[in-house]
């Protein structure tokens, strides 16, 4: 589950620590939770803050010195009464300095307070705190800034108010009022800001007295989260103490007393996360004074909250025991009552638990059940109130029939809960609460985490990312059969390492604890879990050299230290032959790479990246055939590349980029089954040889090098998806055989010398998300087939000498992120549709299109044409826009092209520049018309005075109608005396949805260019003089819904496109009366059709069937050389109302008669119409007309005939 694990990894970036960034280590001899000492010497941590010795009978060092505590009369900051001593009690605040001078907010402080009250202090950060020279620094609590408002004094919930707010939970903590102005207060600083900012990954605050030692009273606190944090004393004789508190959380003010910290050299406060320390109480003594006796006056019942910086007094009457004396018919508690023993008078003495405590037999039932199994040093600590072994005893003492369990499952209990309440289980991100309303699950019922064998016991934990604090408790040893142990990417910090108890856990085969804080050297211990056979605690602080008792773990085949601080690895580890993976990137190795490794001759992976290995690889690498993963990057390693490396056939992954090594690859070379080659950033010179690029290969990357021979054949990796050969000296055009690379998603060719054009064979890699040919040589057009990777994010020609346009195609990238393209000759406008791209974006996905401002117009860059004259605008944003024969008309003088451009630059008024590129064009191609149509001859003053208005948008023009973006959509000529042709220009509205120019005089046809206009609807140009029929490439009209070009003044017509099936959108066609030959088009798609008007032309062959979806209701296909029967499927169209199909040459019999004799059908014998002396009829003869033309005597032989027919 490492990150490490993953085969493609990021470019690797060695990480580096910052200036005091590594907290000080503890002597070897300090106990990583409290000392291990007899009952009598052990601090006892209750609820209250006063941290004092259990059941202690005197303080053998300075008894008369410990004060009483009044917490009725004891104002904020101090005690309230202290004995008499031969030396001032003195309060350490930060508000001034010892000389008395003034200590500002922000100031880095450490010997300030030296020489006049012999004290230093010194700050170590943790993770990315900062603490420059082991300063800490000065934060104003009365005046705090908008992102730390919980260390802020007064609270917002007292009565005058105040700046302090809680973060998490703004809610008043009992006990914990904070009513009172502190003004400084002492933190870790959190990184290299301006701002003083507390560091939420916590550190070490250290005060040390020198020369002489002093008592400490009492420690002020602000802001401790509500978890366990540790206090260290390090007294004069060279003896350490651990004190453990929980802090009351976000913005509260508390007061540790000390009752027994006498003769204290330093003491240190191990901050979990953020907190400050307001003040400091302590006594510089030499020789004490005898105190006199002060009894405190006890207080039953005594609300926290009252007092904002003291816990409550505990009771008075002293408890010899917190054991009851046994039964006599059990034997005897391995806790037996101690002997009262008379306390001194100016000690009260403290009671840890009331005598009246009804769990207090099931306490002593618990203790006796896990003694057995307890770590060192436990034991003592399960009486001490306010430990965490103290809580899981109790959790485990509230399970119903906890006296019918064995001793084992009680056991098993006690660890999972000393696990909970160790790590500070409230801040889980998970609830593992056992007690639910149903009563006392089993805790393999946690099956989401824990999971249990046949026998309910505990193999598995699983608690990645749960928000564990603090350290790994010893206790989790007591999981005898605990297989697996995952609690990764969690801020356990282990002050001084793992527990060696972890080596007594002799069935664990994994353990996961990487990404975490966890600090110090690993225990030797650990060597003696000898079933362990996965061991990853990457991404932690682990310090020192890798113990070599673990050479002896003969199950461990996977050892992942990524991301530490290792500085050695003892010889005895390379005898592991056995290892699979070896993982030690990311360390403080140096030298050169021993070459023991070569002994562990089962290596299958092995990762020494990111240390300081200098000198070359070790020729004896070549003996490792197993070895599937190498990974010497980011080192300080020269020299050539070893022959003998090509031995290891069977190599997938190579990393060896961010070195120094030189020379060519060897010719030689060959891994048959590499996957991942990655030599950048190196000095290699030379040829890349061929059998480097085989099938398996997907990944290769030779970047900043200095390789100038040709690149070889790339046929045979057809798998390659990232090929990198940015900032060589490679002087040839692209390789051709970068086109068989159809899985390419990657390629990178930049800041070398490849010339020619960029070839346009791209149309098979449609699985392409970079490509960067930028910094080169080429020359020619953008290649059109690049547009096919419709999946393109990052695309960049910048710096050659390409030229032409911006392809419309390039459209197609709808993801893309950035298409650069400056510092070239290309010339035009970014196409509109590119632009529509890049609008649509918002900031957290930005599309950035850059190109050369002088020579492309660009309406979505970041262009500044404010500047530009009107030909300026005009040259380099509409007609370099236009097509070729677009711009080729302009410049033929007297053009209708060549008067609009000139009636832009030189009459025209209108701000260009407030026009996009889109509208710019719709502005000319309305004046194109207007000169193609003889503007000054138009008929209706209100077209002629509105039209080629300089002052006003074309939207405001006569007959001119837009959408709300100011594009023009419906175009309105009826009868305004139109001369002259229709200009291809007209392309240009590119959301024009109808045109009419209904009566007018135009001639020629509708213009081919047309056929691009996707929105367009509507075309009437009946009664015009049109002479050109109708084109093939008018099929492309998609969305035509109505075609009205009837009755030309002029001859139309011709054949019709066959392509004009496509219509499939068709409702109208009228084409009658003109000169429309050949055989309609098929119809069967146009399933809209609803009018057909066709009479009157010289169309042939069939009538064609329509779409059995089409509701027809006019039919008028009369006077043209139709023949054959009609269609049958007419006699189902039960809208039709009109069928005029009289004057052709028709045979059969009409179909429609049933919808004629229908009442409730809109077709009537009046409108139907055939040549009844061709055509059987039986419901039409009032409209039969061959009927009248003929003498009587025929007319009555054909109307017997028709009668026999009908009959």
């Amino acid at each position: 589950e490492s990150p490490s694990e993953s085969p493609t990894k990021a470019p690797s970036q060695t990480p580096s620590s910052g200036p005091s960034n590594s907290p000080s280590t503890y002597p070897s001899s300090r106990p990583s939770v409290l000392p291990t000492e007899t009952a009598s010497s052990v601090p006892s941590l209750s609820s209250s803050p006063s941290l004092e010795p259990s059941n202690i009978p005197s303080i053998s060092n300075h008894p008369s010195k410990l004060p009483s505590l009044s917490p009725s009369s004891l104002p904020s900051g101090q005690p309230s009464s202290f004995p008499t001593f031969d030396c001032e009690i003195t309060e350490l605040s930060f508000n001034t300095n010892g000389a008395g001078a003034p200590v500002y907010p922000g100031d880095y402080v450490s010997d300030e307070w030296l020489d006049q009250l012999g004290v230093n202090i010194t700050a170590t950060a943790f993770n990315v705190g900062f603490a420059p020279d082991g300063q800490a620094r000065v934060f104003d609590s009365s005046n705090p800034h908008s992102a730390d408002l919980d260390l802020g004094t007064p609270s917002r919930h007292c009565v005058d108010g105040g700046p302090g707010r809680a973060q998490a939970s703004d809610q008043v903590v009992a006990g914990a009022t904070n009513c009172a102005s502190l003004g400084n207060v002492l933190i870790i600083q959190s990184g290299l800001f301006e701002e003083p900012n507390d560091s939420k990954f916590g550190g070490t605050l250290d005060f040390t007295f020198f020369p002489l030692p002093a008592d400490v009273f009492q420690m002020g606190l602000l802001d401790m989260e509500a978890r366990t944090h540790q206090i260290v004393a390090t007294f004069d004789d060279g003896s350490d103490r651990v004190y453990e508190f929980r802090g009351l959380g976000d913005n509260t003010v508390q007061t540790v007393t000390f009752r027994d910290a006498v003769n204290v050299r330093s003491i240190s406060l191990k901050l979990q996360s953020s907190g400050a320390v307001t003040s400091l109480s302590f006594c510089k003594i030499d020789v004490p004074t005898p105190a006199p006796t002060v009894h405190p006056t006890p207080e039953p019942t005594l609300q926290p909250s009252f007092h904002p910086s003291i816990y409550p007094t505990p009771e008075p009457t002293p408890q010899p025991s917190i054991y009851p004396t046994p039964e006599p018919t059990h034997q005897p508690s391995i806790h037996p009552t101690p002997e009262p023993t008379p306390q001194p008078s100016s000690l009260p003495s403290v009671s840890l638990l009331p005598s009246e405590s009804p769990s207090l037999s099931l306490r002593a039932f618990v203790i006796d059940a896990i003694s057995p199994s307890l770590p060192d040093g436990s034991l003592s600590q399960t009486d001490v109130q306010g430990t965490y072994q103290y809580d899981a005893v109790d959790s485990v003492s509230e399970v119903p029939q906890l006296r019918e369990l064995l001793p084992g499952r009680i056991q098993q209990m006690f660890a999972l809960f000393a696990l909970y309440h160790a790590t500070d289980g409230p801040s889980w991100t998970i609830d593992w609460t056992l007690e639910t309303p149903a009563g006392f699950p089993h805790e393999c019922d946690l099956e989401e985490w824990i999971t249990c064998n046949n026998e309910n016991q505990t193999v598995s934990i699983i608690l990645k990312s749960k928000n564990l604090q603090s350290s790994l408790p010893a206790e989790i040893s007591m999981l005898s059969k605990l297989e697996n142990l995952n609690l990764a990417r969690n801020n356990l910090t282990g002050f001084g390492g793992l527990p060696s108890e972890i080596g007594r856990m002799t069935s664990l085969t994994e353990l996961a604890l990487y990404e975490n804080p966890i600090v110090g050297a690993l225990p030797p211990a650990l060597s003696q879990a000898t079933a362990l056979i996965d061991l990853n605690l990457c991404h932690n602080s682990i310090t020192g050299i890798l113990p070599s008792e673990l050479a002896t773990m003969q199950n461990l085949t996977q050892l992942n230290l990524h991301g530490n601080e290792i500085t050695s690895i003892p010889r005895e580890i390379f005898s592991m032959s056995w290892m699979d993976s070896f993982d030690f990137s990311f360390n403080q190795l140096a030298g050169e790479i021993p070459t023991g490794f070569a002994q562990m001759s089962a290596l299958c992976e092995l990762r020494l990246e990111g240390n300081s290995y200098t000198g070359p690889i070790p020729e004896i690498f070549g003996e490792m055939t197993d070895l599937h993963y190498l990974d010497l990057s980011n080192n300080e390693l020269s020299g050539a590349l070893p022959a003998s490396l090509s031995s290891c056939s069977s190599l997938t992954v190579l990393y060896l980029e961010n070195n120094n090594i030189s020379n060519s690859i060897p010719p030689f070379y060959s891994f048959p089954f590499i996957e991942i080659m990655d030599v950048r950033n190196n000095s290699l010179t030379g040829t890349i040889p061929q059998a480097l690029f085989e099938e398996h290969l997907w990944d290769f990357d030779v970047s900043y090098n200095n390789i100038r021979e040709p690149i070889p054949d790339l046929l045979l990796a057809t798998n390659l998806e990232f090929l990198s050969l940015r900032n060589n000296a490679f002087q040839q055009t692209i390789p051709s055989g970068i086109s068989y690379l159809s899985n390419l998603r990657g390629l990178w060719l930049l800041y070398n010398h490849f010339s020619g054009t960029v070839p346009d064979y791209w149309s098979n890699h449609l699985s392409l998300e970079e490509f960067d040919v930028s910094n080169n040589d080429l020359t020619g057009s953008l290649p059109e087939t690049l547009s096919a990777s419709a999946g393109l994010l990052w695309i960049y020609f910048e710096q050659n000498d390409l030229n032409n346009t911006i392809p419309v195609d390039y459209s197609n990238w709808a993801t893309a992120k950035d298409l650069w393209v400056y510092g070239n000759h290309l010339e035009g406008t970014v196409p509109s549709e590119i632009c529509s791209i890049v609008e649509s974006r918002d900031e957290t996905n930005m599309y950035e299109v850059s190109v050369d401002c002088d020579l492309v117009w660009c309406d979505c860059c970041d262009c500044d044409y404010s500047g530009y004259s009107r030909e300026s605008v005009l040259e380099l944003r509409l007609k370099a826009s236009l097509a070729p024969d677009e711009r080729d008309a302009i410049d033929v003088p007297s053009s209708p092209q060549s008067n609009a451009y000139q009636w832009m630059r030189d009459t025209d008024m209108y701000d260009l520049l407030s026009l996009d590129t889109g509208r710019l064009q719709e502005r000319y191609a309305m004046a194109v018309l207007s000169f193609s149509t003889f503007v000054t001859g138009w008929s209706d003053p209100l077209y002629k005075e509105s039209w080629l208005n300089t002052t006003v948008d074309i939207c405001e023009w006569y007959g001119v109608t837009c959408d709300v973006d100011g594009e023009t959509t419906h175009l309105d000529f009826t009868s305004v005396n139109m001369h002259g042709q229709l200009p291809i220009e007209l392309r240009l509205l590119s959301k024009l949805v109808s045109f009419v120019a209904y009566d007018n005089f135009l001639t020629e046809g509708i213009p081919t260019s047309w056929g691009s206009l996707g929105s367009l609807e509507v075309i009437n140009l009946g009664m015009n003089s049109l002479t050109a029929g109708i084109s093939s490439e008018l099929c492309a009209l998609n969305s035509l819904v109505e075609l009205d070009v009837s009755m030309q003044r002029a001859t139309f017509g011709g054949r019709l496109p066959d392509c004009l099936s496509q219509w499939s959108s068709m409702e109208k066609l009228a084409l009658h009366d003109n000169s429309f030959t050949g055989p309609l088009p098929s119809l069967e798609s146009w399933t809209s059709l609803k009018y057909l008007k066709i009479s009157t032309n010289v169309f042939s062959g069939p009538l064609p069937p329509l779409s059995s979806n089409s509701v027809i209701r006019e039919i008028e296909a009369n006077d043209n050389r139709f023949n054959q029967t009609i269609p049958t499927t007419y006699g189902s169209k039960y809208e039709l109302a009109l069928l005029l199909l009289d004057e052709n040459l028709l045979t059969g019999t009409v179909p429609v008669c049933p919808l004629v004799t229908n009442p409730y059908k809109p077709l009537s014998s009046a409108n139907l119409t055939v040549d009844c002396t061709e055509v059987t009829c039986c419901c039409c003869e009032a409209t039969c007309t061959p009927y009248r033309e003929l003498h009587s005597d025929e007319a009555h032989r054909r109307r017997v005939v028709v009668e026999e027919g009908c009959r």
